[in-house]
């Protein structure tokens, strides 16, 4: 302040900073803003891949049970015709 009480505004006080201030925090908060609203968006999206993932695990299964079924199935058909064909 000068002797007379009035602000001083040179290139280092408040009033000169003041309003940089306030729109850099203002930018920053949308920012902010704009991050949380996307990580909400991503949060979303990755808990429907983890339901379309565990759907995807379950068809695996069971198409691994009935591969796995097939040569059991022929073994079995192959001995039946073997010993009961005769």
């Amino acid at each position: 302040m000068t002797e007379n009480g009035e602000i001083k505004n040179d290139d280092n006080s408040w009033p000169t900073n003041r309003l940089y201030i306030a729109r850099a925090i203002d930018r920053l908060e949308k920012n902010n803003d704009d991050f949380r609203s996307e990580t909400a968006t991503l949060r979303a999206e990755i808990g429907s891949l983890k339901e379309i993932v565990a759907g995807l695990k379950v068809q695996a299964g069971v198409w691994a049970m009935i591969g796995g079924c097939v040569p059991v199935a022929l073994g079995l058909a192959i001995w039946a015709i073997q010993n009961f064909g005769k």
